[in-house]
């Protein structure tokens, strides 16, 4: 018997470190080592599971097989976190935002908004990238001007990380609805933060992130959006 045991436990370690087979069946075969029993029950179970796989007796899901409507789910999903990580930066930021002299960083701001009414979904996202990616230069700018204590500078470029994801996720659900992205090459509303260079470093950063935080919370209802019309909700 133990023989027999050592001959089976010689196999399945040679198993374990072929490569051909999966990662799962090769861990499986090194703990029936140390358990021999279970192990074996165990790999029996993964065996038989990956042979009705292959003989598509059960169903694998990918992440590349989310419809469009599941996508503008994940995306109204990401934005709401997005939202989150840019509110704790402007909050940390050490201004005080009932403070009725901050003066306007992007007058212009609010007339882009306005061009964004009545969009098609193929207009909405073409306006969410353009957004995305112009601020996201911007913030690049700002930490590179400095002025950024460490723990802001930190939180500065977990926004910037998120911005990334954000704009790559607008280029998957454009993907999925078979939508082409022709960027404008739009420029920052003016005056850009650099404009006034006798501006309070902390008032200069906090009014960018509040800025840019309203156009993340439209960027979120403009997914919201697309959720609607990509899931047939009225």
């Amino acid at each position: 018997m133990k023989n027999v045991l050592r001959k089976t436990t010689c196999l399945f370690t040679s198993f374990s470190r072929d490569h051909r087979f999966p990662p799962i069946l090769r861990i499986l075969s090194l703990t029936d080592v140390l358990c021999p029993t279970v192990s074996t029950v165990a790999l029996c179970a993964a065996l038989c599971l990956l042979v009705a796989v292959q003989a598509d007796a059960v169903p694998v899901r990918h992440k590349r097989d989310r419809t469009p409507c599941r996508q503008m789910e994940i995306n109204s999903q990401l934005a709401i976190r997005f939202r989150g990580c840019v509110t704790r930066l402007r909050d940390s930021i050490p201004v005080d935002p009932d403070d009725q002299d901050l003066p306007t960083l992007f007058p212009s701001l609010s007339q882009t908004f306005n061009q964004r009414d009545n969009l098609t979904d193929e207009g909405r996202l073409v306006w969410v990238e353009n957004q995305l990616m112009m601020f996201r230069e911007l913030l690049v700018s700002s930490r590179a001007e400095g002025g950024w204590d460490p723990e802001l500078m930190r939180k500065l470029q977990r926004v910037i990380d998120y911005t990334r994801k954000i704009i790559l996720a607008v280029r998957v659900a454009a993907t999925m609805l078979g939508i082409t992205l022709e960027h404008s090459n739009s420029t920052p509303p003016s005056p850009i933060p650099t404009a006034d260079p006798g501006m309070d470093t902390d008032v200069r950063h906090y009014l960018l992130i509040r800025d840019f935080e309203r156009v993340v919370t439209d960027v979120h209802h403009q997914f919201n959006r697309l959720v609607r019309s990509t899931c047939d909700i009225p």
